[in-house]
């Protein structure tokens, strides 16, 4: 019966996608998930999902409770693994010299916000773990400055995508077009489907444990 659920429910078509994820990061195969028929019709519907490298944009004013805070506008943007730290670095560039780390893991029911300090030797921190931050699917991580005038964070999903929040909308949709990004309103993200995390220490050993790095984060 679960075989013939399956069959109905995927067809012979494996998931297609054009957005290159992390490789600790997939979707499931059928067998993988509860035999359920939400889940299956997830994976279903993965096949076809508009997971493609693009952002997508809203202003503050979309949500009311946004409107007294520092912010103008928010995006989340999809870009290739392989892209995705000089596309963090890039972002950085509209923080202050002095900014706050944020870090966490996908257990943790809060994000750990480090001391003010400056920007540069943050960041020089975090080059030593490019490998790290932007392929072990079990933390995230992003800078954050916030003033009672101004809100500006980049933010590294778990998933890998990054979110964003900011002031300059005409300079920070530049900078996108400057990676060929383009604004996508019906864009997806993997984080809206089922999908199966493997450790990043399965793939290169010489990686550290994303409990010991997180760690040696909060001390920042």
């Amino acid at each position: 019966m679960f075989r013939k659920l399956i069959e109905k429910l995927l067809g012979n078509n494996t998931t297609n996608h054009k957005l290159e994820f992390p490789i600790t990061l997939r979707f499931p195969l059928p067998d993988e998930v509860p035999m359920d028929e939400t889940v299956l019709a997830d994976i279903k519907r993965s096949e076809t999902a508009n997971i493609v490298e693009g952002y997508t944009i809203k202003d503050k004013d979309v949500n009311p409770e946004h409107s007294t805070m520092g912010f103008e506008f928010y995006s989340e943007i999809n870009i290739d693994n392989s892209r995705l730290w000089k596309l963090f670095i890039e972002l950085t560039n509209f923080l202050p010299n002095e900014v706050t780390l944020l870090s966490g893991h996908i257990d943790d029911d809060s994000i750990n916000t480090g001391t003010y300090a400056d920007k540069k030797d943050i960041l020089h921190l975090l080059n030593k773990y490019e490998k790290e931050l932007t392929g072990d699917t079990s933390l995230e991580f992003g800078l954050l400055s916030h003033t009672p005038e101004k809100l500006i964070e980049v933010f590294v999903d778990e998933t890998k995508y990054i979110k964003f929040w900011g002031s300059d909308k005409k300079l920070f949709e530049q900078t996108l077009k400057d990676f060929g990004l383009s604004n996508i309103e019906d864009l997806e993200f993997i984080d809206e489907f089922p999908k199966v995390r493997l450790p990043l220490t399965a793939f290169d050993e010489t990686v550290m444990d994303t409990d010991q790095l997180l760690e040696l984060l909060k001390t920042e």
